[in-house]
């Protein structure tokens, strides 16, 4: 056998790369839900329109609705009830009226947005991923081609996949360049022993959305939910879940080695089962994200993540006996807790000189970090004079630290054991400086080896 028919069989052994329900050719690009006769709904009468309805990204992900009607007038003081098409069940959120004229008209409809066929119980569902960052996972093959694209993991009730689009490359050359929103995932979730509701699809969808939000560092939902049974379409979820616009951020997620995502997932679910736990999660994932894509610059992200600090040493360790601690205190116990170091990586030896050099007094990173905070929110002239003292490059490298203690702790607290690609480093490329996270290796060093070296 010669290379080209051991590369053809080596293809052929390949599964098949999961093809989108939805595919797109270019980013930002809207596209038909319905093109026809649809219905609305006023309190005393119904309004029939010629028209479409069209999930737009722009300015944000919506579904808007479009068309000719002679009664449009009326929609400027009527408020519409319901939406209906003619042998269609559909479930839907407000609509808002946005323009009306002689007869013409459009409208925003936010919330859910769900056309049911059949029935509503189904044996999986697929979903697109928007704006996911580029995953190198196992080989899989299209039209001759193959590509190392696809995740897999499964949990005692899921089996969820998650494929890269063969062509990634071009779709994500054009986000860049574009901006805004592309198609650059696509997935599916079956579930192990029974079929399931559409709201049952909703509410694990909801979870996995958080769960990849927290390994791409940005906001990225499942949408567009296609449920199936027996390979036959049942219902269609046209519901914009949050998405954030493209922007390139850091992520803790390695390149190439995801071993220790079933494990986190299972962790994740553990932690999420009660609800008021679930919330808990939702504020610190919410608040590092928004830390790592810098919504309120430099300063804004401090606070954020103080905010995240407090909140997961008030759920997990505080008890009801303790006097209140610092906020630097609260942080070392955290980073003990997980067995992270509370000093500083030897790329920061420099900037620690400096802030020594300027008299500011402090012994690691929850101390200088409190400090940063404190001179931010509180209006005593005293600590607002020495926040000067700290630079722009300071400031940065310390929500930095911030940042990486943050998914740590995060990435702890869910029972990770696999590798990060860690932040701290100042010189990074894609690929490089990844490391099994510190617990793993503080595990593996045992006192007798310790004491040997």
């Amino acid at each position: 056998m010669d290379i080209e028919e051991e590369f053809k069989k080596m293809i052929a052994e390949l599964p098949d790369a999961l093809l989108p329900k939805i595919k797109l050719t270019k980013a930002n690009e809207s596209f038909s839900i319905y093109k026809g006769k649809f219905e609305l709904v006023l309190k005393d009468r119904i309004i029939a329109v010629d028209g479409e309805i069209i999930f737009s990204w722009k300015p944000d992900s919506r579904v808007l609705i479009r068309g000719i009607s002679p009664l449009a007038p009326l929609l400027y003081d009527h408020p519409v009830e319901k939406i209906q098409i003619l042998g269609l069940r559909l479930e839907h959120g407000p609509v808002q009226i946005i323009n009306v004229g002689n007869e013409h008209m459009t409208g925003s409809i936010s919330g859910p947005f769900v056309i049911t066929y059949f029935e509503d119980k189904v044996d999986c569902f697929y979903f697109e991923l928007p704006n996911f960052k580029n995953t190198f996972g196992e080989g899989t093959k299209m039209d001759g081609s193959f590509s190392h694209s696809k995740i897999q993991w499964s949990d005692d009730n899921w089996d969820i996949t998650v494929d890269k689009l063969h062509d990634f490359d071009n779709i994500y050359k054009e986000l860049k360049s574009e901006g805004g929103y592309a198609l650059t995932h696509t997935g599916k979730i079956k579930p192990k022993r029974r079929n399931i509701t559409h709201q049952e699809s909703r509410s694990i969808s909801e979870k996995l959305g958080l769960f990849l939000s927290f390994l791409k560092g940005r906001r990225a939902y499942p949408c567009f939910l296609h449920g199936y049974k027996d390979d036959k379409l049942c219902w269609i979820d046209y519901s914009a879940f949050h998405v954030d616009r493209h922007l390139h951020v850091d992520s803790w997620l390695p390149q190439n080695d995801y071993s220790g995502i079933p494990e986190l997932w299972k962790g994740f679910l553990e932690l999420t089962k009660i609800e008021d736990d679930y919330k808990c999660v939702d504020y610190l994932i919410h608040w590092y994200i928004e830390a790592n894509s810098n919504s309120g610059f430099v300063e804004g992200s401090i606070v954020l993540l103080q905010n995240a600090f407090e909140l997961l040493y008030n759920w997990r360790l505080k008890t009801n006996k303790e006097a209140n601690s610092g906020a630097d205190e609260k942080i070392r116990r955290l980073l003990k807790q997980a067995q992270l170091p509370s000093g500083f990586h030897q790329d920061y030896e420099e900037m620690v000189q400096e802030l020594k050099a300027k008299r500011i007094q402090f012994t690691d990173f929850p101390k200088i970090f409190t400090l940063i905070r404190n001179a931010i929110v509180h209006s005593d002239r005293n600590k607002r004079t020495q926040l000067s003292k700290y630079s722009g490059t300071h400031r940065f490298y310390i929500k930095h630290i911030g940042l990486y203690h943050m998914e740590l702790l995060l990435l702890h607290l869910f029972g990770y054991k696999g590798k990060i690609a860690s932040r701290l480093p100042l010189i990074r490329y894609a690929g490089g400086n990844e490391e099994c996270v510190p617990w793993i290796i503080a595990d593996q060093i045992s006192p007798s080896s310790a004491n040997e070296k």
